[in-house]
């Protein structure tokens, strides 16, 4: 099946302009938009912006995703990656975009087993 012009944006959020695809821990690869929006938000809106950029990416990632899923027909496949770069852009609220707070924050993020995030952080259910 040939993809809408609807599906081709929703694929393209949904895997983080593509690095969902990147090799054995896509989250991982998934999580570095976050901190390069995380950052470019924060130097121009600052902690406010990361927020809205938080939610935006929260709300419009729930679309994105869901018609991923349904246009490949899986659940929860793993190059969806859009709920990293959400969770990751929370991670850098209110936070000064200096490259130690961007790392630490990649780090902790990435780090912690999703059982001890906050439950809007965690993986869709199945």
């Amino acid at each position: 099946m040939r993809p809408s012009p609807a599906d081709r944006i929703a694929i393209v959020v949904a895997t983080g302009l593509g690095t969902g695809y990147g090799p054995l821990v896509p989250g991982t690869w998934g999580s570095i938009p976050g901190v390069a929006l995380g950052w470019l938000v924060e130097r121009r809106a600052g902690g406010w912006g990361v927020a809205a950029a938080a939610c935006v990416a929260a709300l419009f990632g729930t679309w994105a995703a869901g018609r991923a899923e349904r246009y490949w027909g899986e659940k929860d496949p793993g190059r969806v990656v859009v709920d990293e770069i959400a969770g990751q852009l929370v991670t850098l609220c209110f936070l000064p975009a200096t490259p130690q707070v961007l790392l630490a924050g990649f780090v902790v993020f990435r780090g912690l087993p999703s059982s001890t995030r906050p439950s809007f952080l965690r993986s869709r259910p199945s």
